[in-house]
């Protein structure tokens, strides 16, 4: 079956200067090019080289272009190209058109050069995640369940299983720091990134610096702020980390950016991990009732009740 990253070459039936070409170069090389003196036996093996199902009468009628396949396949199999240089490479394939009982020669990216795709791929989406060089061998395989973490990893985990562009969010609450919650919250992201959907991950005073430092710059200001506005999933981590009034209030600034950013994505249904050291409750007392009203919305609350793991840690 022709793949929709195939580039359609030509059907056999129009290209006869390739074929009167292919014949002077099989003739000069001792090959034979008239049907009348290609065996059963030979087509088959040819055939079975490809991995095609053709008539052999069919098949004996297109033989210069199967062996052109034939070619082109046999040198996919010594080939030792460098990496960007495979990529670049591509492979010709035979298909059988049934109904009008043609040959097409169709052309591909090299087969030996997926696992190379896939890897170019998985690396652009991962910078695209903004993580740190830390974080980013935070999946679920490397998570280390302990008290209090179970419910939170098998909620996470289940939530990628059944991921929808417009799912609802997840909520994780944790007193303790270095819990995991942000280890959670990144293993989502990498999760979803094997399926080629890209996220994006902020620490939220991070986020909140960033726009400080951007004020007086209108484009790169939007820039930042349509960045994690726009993302297909997003990390909010460590919502609650920052810098509070006297009255331990967020400043009337960061609420108001907060409340766009969240009030955004609530209104787009666009799915939101946030992390926090506290509960909702907590969590009103900083922000107000119009961003946490809205959060619980959008998000499903879990709570991850383990220790600090960094403190566990041998200095």
């Amino acid at each position: 079956m022709q793949s929709q990253n195939d580039e359609l070459y030509q059907p056999a039936v129009l290209i006869p200067n390739m074929i009167r070409d292919l014949k002077q170069k099989m003739t000069s090389s001792g090959i034979p090019c008239q049907t009348s003196t290609i065996t059963d036996n030979t087509i088959k093996i040819l055939l079975a080289a490809l991995n095609i199902d053709i008539p052999i009468k069919l098949a004996k009628k297109y033989y210069s272009l199967l062996l052109q396949a034939k070619k082109s396949a046999d040198r996919c199999k010594i080939c030792q190209k460098e990496r960007d240089k495979v990529i670049s490479c591509v492979k010709i394939h035979a298909i059988l058109d049934k109904t009008k009982q043609e040959i097409y020669l169709t052309m591909g990216h090299c087969p030996f050069a997926k696992d190379i795709y896939k890897k170019v791929n998985y690396q652009h989406l991962l910078d695209k995640l903004l993580l740190g060089k830390r974080f980013r061998n935070r999946t679920f395989d490397t998570f280390i369940p302990r008290d209090g973490t179970k419910d939170a990893y098998e909620f996470c985990k289940t939530w990628c299983k059944t991921y929808t562009p417009s799912a609802n969010g997840i909520y994780i609450a944790g007193a303790n720091n270095g819990n995991g919650k942000t280890h959670l919250a990144v293993a989502i992201l990498l999760e979803l990134i094997k399926s080629n959907i890209a996220g994006a991950f902020i620490v939220v005073p991070n986020f909140l610096q960033e726009l400080q430092n951007a004020f007086g710059n209108s484009t790169e200001f939007i820039r930042i702020f349509n960045t994690y506005k726009l993302a297909k999933i997003l990390v909010l981590d460590d919502i609650s980390a920052i810098r509070l009034d006297k009255d331990q209030k967020a400043g009337e600034w960061a609420r108001e950016q907060i409340f766009m950013l969240i009030n955004y994505r609530y209104e787009w249904a666009l799915p939101t991990i946030i992390t926090a050291n506290c509960g909702l409750t907590e969590l009103q007392k900083i922000y107000g009732k119009r961003i946490v009203s809205r959060i619980i919305e959008m998000t499903d609350y879990v709570k991850n009740t383990a220790t600090d793991y960094r403190l566990t840690l041998k200095w």
